[in-house]
């Protein structure tokens, strides 16, 4: 049974629960709310993205059996519910498309769609994301355009404690920190657990230019200024990264 079976059937589940009923849209920033700059709005409207569903409520949590272990997961519709509540205006777009402008995706020997990759944008902060099915789903597209919007909301907050727990399914459970207030903090900001700094961007990069190395593409960015991967989750850097990658190697 495919992820998007077990998202229908614990819509269903949640009829029977008390609804959870979502924030009003007037209570977030406009995307044209005036702040004392547009950084300081970026900051408080993704900052309470990552506070509010960081840990999704319970009654919106659905389970999959993986591995002989049920892995805990927020379904499409509540993922896209928390964009829209951060920022109603929201976009995601295919990193590349075909002579026909459909999504180009990434495809095992067989010809089977497998992967996405993505950037969204989120209150003017654009991320990269990647989706993933297995070889021969019926509905691949959808579920590969669904899973990337999962990944795309987990780079701003959304779920990230069921992904942290998927990851360490296998070790003991940990008591859960208590909660800070919240600090300011970078549009940048890196989230617990997650990859080292600048992976994703990373990732995305070598997308670009699939026939250079990675010794290769540390040079180019090298070259331009950039040390190490933890200086691509710089918005500017990763700009200028892409413009060089693209300059010495064609781009794709």
């Amino acid at each position: 049974m495919s992820i998007e079976d077990w998202q229908d059937k614990a819509d269903e589940d949640r009829k029977d629960r008390a609804a959870v009923p979502p924030k009003p849209v007037a209570d977030n920033p406009a995307p044209h709310h005036a702040a004392d700059t547009p950084r300081d709005w970026q900051h408080a409207v993704l900052t309470d993205l990552l506070r509010d569903w960081w840990q999704p409520p319970a009654e919106l949590i659905a389970t999959l059996p993986k591995g002989g272990v049920q892995l805990s997961y927020l379904g499409h519709a509540d993922t896209t519910r928390a964009l829209i509540e951060a920022d109603p205006c929201w976009t995601w777009e295919p990193m590349g498309r075909d002579a026909n402008g459909q999504p180009v995706l990434e495809r095992d020997e067989a010809g089977r769609p497998v992967g996405l990759w993505i950037w969204g944008t989120v209150c003017g902060v654009t991320r990269p994301a990647y989706g993933s099915c297995e070889p021969g789903k019926r509905e691949a597209t959808k579920e590969l355009i669904g899973d990337a919007i999962r990944n795309l909301a987990l780079r701003f907050g959304v779920a990230g404690a069921l992904w942290s727990k998927a990851d360490r399914s296998g070790d003991a459970p940990t008591k859960p920190r208590a909660r800070k207030a919240a600090k300011p903090r970078t549009a940048d900001t890196v989230l617990p657990d997650e990859q080292p700094p600048g992976t994703a961007e990373w990732q995305a990069l070598t997308l670009l230019a699939p026939e250079a190395s990675p010794p290769q593409l540390a040079e180019v960015l090298r070259g331009i200024g950039i040390a190490d991967r933890a200086g691509l989750t710089d918005a500017g850097a990763f700009d200028k990264a892409q413009a060089a990658i693209v300059a010495k190697y064609g781009g794709k």
